[in-house]
C-alpha cells in the first residue's frame, strides 16, 4: 500500500516540477507588426517580446491570394522587409510561422496615380493578437487539462 502512495507523490511532484520548469514558455502567442519603411517592414515577435528569429515569412498578393508571391526568413531581430508591386493595389497578406506559432496580418496598398517608379507606397496596417475571450478559453482549456489528468491518475485500477 505504501508503494502506491509513494508513486502518487512521485508523479505529483514530477508534474509540479515540469509545470514550474516551463515558466514563461508554457504558452505564448505570436504577433506581427507591419509598417511602411521603403516598402514594408514585418516585425515578428512572441507576446513576451522575444523576436521570432529565422521565422518563415510568406507574402500573398491581392490579385492571387492563394499563391505565395514572395517568401523568406526573418533576421536575428525578427524583421523581414519587402517591397510590394505598386501596380497591384489591395490588401497584401503576410503570414509568419515558426515552431507551431504563427500570425497573419494584412497591409493595404492604396491605388495611386503616381507612376510605379515614383510610388511612395501609402499603406495601412492590421494585425491582431488574441482578445480577452480567446485568452479566457485558453486558460479554461489548460485548467480542464489539469483536471482531466488528475482524474485519470485518481481512477481505481
Amino acid at each position: 500500500m505504501w508503494a502506491v502512495g509513494a508513486r502518487r507523490v512521485l508523479i505529483t511532484g514530477a508534474a509540479a516540477a515540469v509545470c514550474a520548469a516551463t515558466g514563461q514558455a508554457f504558452a505564448h502567442a505570436a504577433y506581427i507588426q507591419l509598417s511602411p519603411a521603403r516598402g514594408v517592414e514585418v516585425r515578428a515577435a512572441y507576446d513576451s517580446g522575444e523576436p521570432m528569429v529565422s521565422a518563415q515569412v510568406r507574402i500573398y498578393a491581392p490579385d492571387a491570394p492563394a499563391r505565395v508571391w514572395l517568401q523568406g526568413l526573418t533576421d536575428e531581430s525578427g524583421v523581414y522587409r519587402f517591397v510590394p508591386d505598386p501596380a497591384i493595389d489591395g490588401a497584401w497578406a503576410v503570414q509568419v510561422r515558426q515552431a507551431g506559432h504563427g500570425a497573419m496580418g494584412e497591409i493595404r496598398l492604396e491605388p495611386t496615380s503616381v507612376p510605379a517608379a515614383e510610388a511612395a507606397l501609402p499603406l495601412s496596417t492590421s494585425a491582431t493578437g488574441p482578445d480577452p475571450l480567446q485568452k479566457a478559453l485558453m486558460a479554461a482549456a489548460i485548467i480542464w487539462g489539469f483536471i482531466g489528468t488528475a482524474l485519470y491518475f485518481k481512477r481505481p485500477r
